[in-house]
């Protein structure tokens, strides 16, 4: 497909809200009161493993967090393990899940013919979607850490259904490619999702070009995924020149509806020299990642690690603790499973002032709620 034909599809009218150079973003919201940000739980424990069996409050605490509610059932099976037995059957369980089966129109490209396309494949589409949310909603139910991991991984590489013409295929393979990295390497994580093709409609990746460098995804790479804009000490981690040179070696990806496959097209790519944390360089995509992990590898531990605590311990990080996870994060060279082991072992998330204390989203309070009430059938 030649870009003017691709671009068509691919590229709706912009909104009247429009961010640097181009790129399409929603207009903020207006401005609310914020409440006054919580102070840190003052518990002295650290990492150090908890040793003692589980009762039956710190099994359901545990399942609270790692799942979605605490069954009856599983909180007497974890009843009087110790925790770090407990943690690891969680933790392993969860890595040797294997991807759901694909549903049956999980390849199914869209229509280059329009009247089959609105005829035929979007009405098609619109009960896929919804299968697919009961299919979502019903492995929450019954699924544990890997499901809980996905949802919370779906809050951190954000996309949104409309960024991506509601495509339910897409929807689903930006799913599975969560459900695969969920514990694994947080890297490769990362390479992953930028080249989703969900990700790239939904931050203009298949727009960024050499004749027009879109700064969407490059942006929010730095500041959203990966570290933030700022260091544990308040330090800028990157610059305005570093997100253009990113965006720069980040031309020339593209993802075709109609065949649905992602490739990336030389001829949109921006083959010149780039200077990224001051390093310089003819880079792409496989190069920005590197760079990424090898300039910046504190601050991306802890920003990630951060984010961990605050989804699954309380709202007010602990940065004592903090930095004791993204220690276990850089020695395991960015591997997610020794961390989540760490975090759920330790003696700080099994203190008392930490059970109880999370404010649950609506999805995690209702389904834990179904399931702490025996609902049988979602």
């Amino acid at each position: 497909m030649d870009r003017r034909a691709f671009l068509r599809f691919a590229a709706p009218p912009p909104p009247a809200a429009l961010r640097r150079n181009g790129a399409t973003r929603p207009a903020a919201p207006a401005a609310r009161p914020t409440a006054p940000a919580l102070p840190p739980l003052d518990v002295k424990a650290g990492l150090e493993t908890f040793g003692a069996p589980l009762d039956r409050l710190r099994a359901a605490h545990l399942l609270r967090r790692t799942g979605f509610g605490a069954a009856p059932d599983q909180v007497a099976a974890l009843t009087g393990m110790d925790a770090e037995d407990a943690i690891d059957v969680l933790v392993d369980e969860a890595l040797g899940q294997a991807l759901p089966d694909p549903p049956v129109w999980a390849d199914e490209a869209v229509p280059r013919d329009r009247r089959q396309r609105d005829e035929v494949y979007i009405p098609a589409n619109n009960e896929w979607l919804l299968e697919l949310r009961r299919d979502l909603f019903m492995r929450m139910f019954f699924g544990g850490l890997r499901e809980r991991l996905t949802l919370f991984w779906h809050n951190h590489f954000v996309t949104e259904l409309e960024g991506y013409f509601f495509l339910a295929v897409y929807a689903h393979r930006y799913v599975n490619t969560l459900r695969t990295h969920v514990l694994g390497n947080f890297k490769d994580f990362v390479h992953a999702a930028g080249l989703d093709p969900a990700m790239l409609y939904y931050l203009n990746g298949t727009q960024n070009n050499v004749s027009e460098p879109n700064e969407n995804y490059a942006r929010e790479l730095l500041e959203l995924f990966t570290m933030g804009q700022l260091d544990g000490q308040g330090n800028e981690n990157y610059t305005q020149q570093d997100i253009e040179e990113i965006a720069r070696a980040l031309t020339g990806w593209v993802a075709d509806p109609f065949t649905l496959t992602v490739q990336h097209v030389n001829a949109f790519f921006d083959g010149g020299q780039k200077t990224v944390f001051g390093r310089t360089g003819n880079f792409g995509y496989d190069d920005v990642i590197d760079l990424l992990f090898e300039e910046r590898p504190r601050q991306i531990a802890e920003f990630v690690c951060r984010k961990l605590y605050r989804e699954f311990v309380y709202a007010a990080p602990d940065e004592a603790l903090v930095a004791e996870l993204a220690d276990v994060f850089v020695a395991n060279d960015f591997e997610l499973a020794p961390v989540v082991r760490a975090l759920f072992k330790s003696a700080h998330f099994h203190d008392e002032q930490v059970i109880g204390a999370q404010i649950k989203s609506p999805v995690t309070m209702l389904t834990g709620l179904l399931r702490e009430i025996h609902f049988e059938s979602p």
